[in-house]
């Protein structure tokens, strides 16, 4: 048997043990002991059938589906709960924050609407209709919430991360400008009307965020911003597509010199000394000073 409970095995027999007398004994005398009865074994085969008791199909098809609708049921139940809880969760957080951090980010008139919409979703929340009501209900009373809080959520964490964004545009500004105009001869191979619309498109991006940030100054917090830090990430970006593929433009690569063919093998032997060259007639001998008689 393995563990699935399930026996396996070759094969089954039966033993059967006949007695016989040995025919070749002769019958005993008397006195004399009988003689001894030889036992035969015989071994039979068992036919065995083999099967596996199961349900039927139409059986197991219904406790399938009954098993998807216990879990989608209990699906529902967990998703409810989160949904209670989230909405608990908003209501005691955001009240907490309208005096806090919030405070300078929403006007007046926003903060009392708010207030008050808590206080009613606190109080049907732990009413007997909010204690056991529906997924779809959580939800709707969380959605309604948001819908008045979420721009004061907004506007706190843009100004608060405005400044990041700010400076890491203005570093990309610096850093392109400089390379632009430091005239360093690793740049020397790029065109000059490459180098100019660098320059302007660096100028361009400046001056827009010198704007945007002035008129960001001029504004309260408890209002939308005027620039978004989507906005700002957004204009890095094209001043880096723009910028880079000009900047770090290869140099090209020096045409290569031509180099003297070597010498052939062809050539003649260089002569050797006293020995005339290839073309050039010998010289007859000059005649030695002789003394006449």
């Amino acid at each position: 048997m393995n563990a699935n409970g399930i026996v396996s095995f070759e094969g089954a027999y039966y033993e059967e043990i006949e007695e016989k007398e040995d025919a070749m004994e002769v019958d005993a005398k008397d006195g004399e002991a009988a003689p001894k009865k030889k036992k035969i074994i015989k071994k039979k085969d068992v036919p065995v059938v083999t099967g596996y008791g199961s349900l039927d199909g139409s059986v197991l098809n219904r406790f399938r589906e009954l098993e998807a609708s216990m879990h989608a049921s209990d699906k529902l139940v967990k998703d409810t709960e989160d949904r209670k809880n989230a909405l608990e969760e908003y209501v005691y957080d955001m009240r907490g924050k309208l005096d806090d951090r919030y405070a300078a980010y929403v006007t007046p008139e926003e903060k009392e609407v708010l207030s008050s919409m808590l206080s009613k979703a606190e109080d049907w929340l732990y009413s007997e209709e909010g204690e056991d009501a529906t997924k779809s209900a959580y939800t709707s009373q969380l959605d309604t919430l948001k819908a008045v809080g979420n721009p004061i959520a907004f506007r706190y964490t843009e100004h608060s991360e405005l400044p990041r964004a700010a400076s890491l545009l203005r570093d990309a500004i610096n850093q392109y400008y400089t390379q632009a105009t430091s005239g360093d001869e690793k740049y020397s191979h790029i065109p000059e009307n490459d180098i100019q619309s660098v320059i302007e498109k660096v100028a361009t991006t400046q001056k827009w965020l010198d704007d945007a940030l002035a008129k960001q100054a001029e504004k309260p917090k408890s209002v939308a911003p005027v620039v978004t830090t989507s906005e700002i990430k957004k204009k890095r970006e094209e001043l880096v597509y723009f910028v880079t593929p000009i900047m770090s433009k290869p140099k090209p690569k020096p045409a290569p010199t031509e180099n003297p063919p070597p010498p052939s093998s062809d050539a003649p032997p260089a002569p050797e000394d006293g020995a005339p060259a290839e073309g050039e007639a010998k010289k007859p001998a000059e005649p030695s000073n002789m003394d006449v008689d």
